[in-house]
């Protein structure tokens, strides 16, 4: 089913790369005979398909290495994704509110992208996805900067269309829910995950893409050879076997997450609930959120400002932060809101 839906010509981008076992003497390669700074592994090519990692993902998923495709953080599973299904004439889609790049990057290559909206429960209406001229829709669950959480129910249904539906889980570690479960039944269905958030690596720049093998095969067509830096991939191996790290700061993020929640609404302000490590509040309709956003960038503090997106208009959104940090932030909140702005 998914040959039917990946672009006409990603047969033609398959090339043979064979794995080089690690005790091979290698020459094929042009690398340099020595390093001139860091060290070894820095000096040698890893790739083009980075079994090692994909291995060791596997291996924590209890899924094979066929089922991964690496990626240069999760906006690149989203570049992938519209190299490998959008060919000449073919669109995508997206649910406002939602991230950003949803749009942008299908916009960089050259696709329109049709936009719906969420409703009042941040939930898609799937008919019109499926209704529309769109082959393939992005949606963020934990979403973003919304912080709801769809259920696998929900999910399929728009997987049901037939159509490529791309989940986007960087925060799925928040939640004991992952589209993941359903790659075995869904060819159609694309799952990106990434190290920036509960892995603690947004500086590495790695993710990874989870999908049916079949599905994964055509994925790994749709990105440029070696496109991952070896002390990335080094970090993102190593840092899979602290499990139980990667739990606790989740477990501590949630816990300093609900006391700012509890501080955001103590000063009168709508919190939505929240899967992730960030809050998205609402004002008053006296009070502008623009207006508090610039003060607060007045006062050395940076937000994301969302109050321009339909649906959640007056909001922003608030990462968490360290609880010295989420104190700092409330006391000049507190002190704008005293004064009306």
């Amino acid at each position: 089913m998914i040959e039917t839906l990946v672009r006409q010509d990603i047969e033609s981008l398959r090339f043979a790369q064979p794995y080089v076992p690690k005790k091979y003497l290698n020459l094929s390669q042009n690398e340099p005979i020595r390093k001139i700074i860091g060290d070894k592994y820095s000096a040698k090519y890893i790739g083009p398909h980075y079994y090692e990692l994909k291995n060791k993902l596997a291996e924590f998923f209890g899924l094979k290495q066929e089922n991964f495709t690496i990626t240069n953080g999760a906006n690149h599973g989203i570049d992938v994704c519209c190299r490998c299904f959008l060919g000449p004439g073919d669109c995508s889609a997206l649910y406002d509110p939602t991230y950003g790049p949803y749009y942008m990057i299908p916009r960089i290559n050259g696709k329109d992208v049709v936009r719906f909206q969420l409703d009042e429960n941040f939930e898609p209406d799937w008919q019109q996805f499926k209704d529309s001229n769109a082959k393939m829709v992005f949606i963020a669950n934990p979403g973003n900067p919304t912080g709801n959480l769809l259920s696998l129910k929900k999910i399929e249904e728009g997987l049901e269309t037939g159509k490529v539906v791309v989940v986007d889980e960087a925060y799925a570690e928040f939640t004991d829910v992952t589209a993941i479960d359903l790659i075995g039944n869904y060819e159609n269905l694309v799952v990106l995950r990434t190290f920036s958030k509960v892995w603690a690596l947004p500086g590495a720049r790695v993710g990874y893409i989870v999908a049916n093998e079949k599905t994964s095969d055509y994925l790994e067509l749709s990105h440029i050879p070696y496109h991952m830096a070896n002390p990335s991939l080094k970090l993102a191996y190593d840092v899979i076997d602290h499990k139980e790290d990667m739990e606790r700061l989740v477990k501590e993020t949630v816990n300093i997450r609900e006391d700012l929640r509890i501080g955001l609404q103590a000063l009168g302000l709508y919190v939505y609930p929240s899967y992730t490590n960030f809050l998205l509040v609402k004002f008053p309709e006296q009070i502008n959120a623009n207006t508090i956003f610039q003060k607060l960038c007045e006062n050395d503090i940076c937000v994301n400002n969302v109050s321009g997106q339909a649906g959640i208009e007056n909001c922003l959104r608030i990462s968490v932060g360290l609880q010295e940090e989420n104190a700092m932030f409330l006391a000049v909140l507190k002190k704008l809101l005293e004064t009306h702005i």
